[in-house]
């Protein structure tokens, strides 16, 4: 009997060194990846934040900055991939939605634009970035008046932001 307490006791101690030594990894890799992203080496980030992704495979939020890293890095299949694996992973991940979003904005499709951000939006209502995003495509599809309900609600979560005054300025004058 004091045996198999013993090596309960073994097991337990390795499995708890194991799961400290992954945290201490993550943070390692997380540290890393911003290094590298306030140095705008998103080639380097990406390499480093896939150790995380290595480390923690179900987790949606990291996918998700995973997408934008690729995103930034200027691969925009990857990004697309990771963003849509981190919405798989959690359908009400609005970064990942954002990130879409974004993508898609990029390439001109409006529509799926909104679709997406809208989503983000509903997941986090008061995420000022999306709904800037959100207002760009409205007026990229001519709906002003969307675009205008979209600057006004940023002014209600941040009255100082600028980047709203200044948009909703310049379609109150057109």
């Amino acid at each position: 009997m004091k045996k198999k307490v013993t090596v309960i006791a073994i097991v337990v101690a390795v499995i708890i060194g194991l799961l400290i030594a992954r945290s201490k990894a993550l943070d390692y890799y997380k540290t890393q990846t911003s290094k590298a992203v306030a140095a705008r080496n998103y080639a380097k980030a990406v390499n480093d934040y896939s150790m995380v992704l290595l480390l923690n495979p179900r987790s949606s939020s990291d996918y998700a900055i995973m997408g934008m890293l690729y995103y930034n890095n200027g691969n925009t299949d990857k990004a697309i991939e990771a963003l849509t694996e981190a919405v798989k992973l959690d359908k009400g991940n609005s970064d990942a939605h954002k990130g879409l979003g974004l993508i898609k904005q990029d390439d001109s499709d409006f529509k799926g634009s909104i679709k997406e951000l809208t989503l983000a939006i509903k997941n986090n209502p008061k995420d000022v970035e999306s709904y800037l995003a959100r207002s760009r495509a409205y007026r990229m599809m001519g709906d002003k008046d969307k675009a205008v309900a979209d600057l006004k609600q940023v002014l209600k979560i941040n009255p100082k932001n600028m980047a709203a005054t200044n948009d909703l300025q310049f379609l109150q004058q057109q």
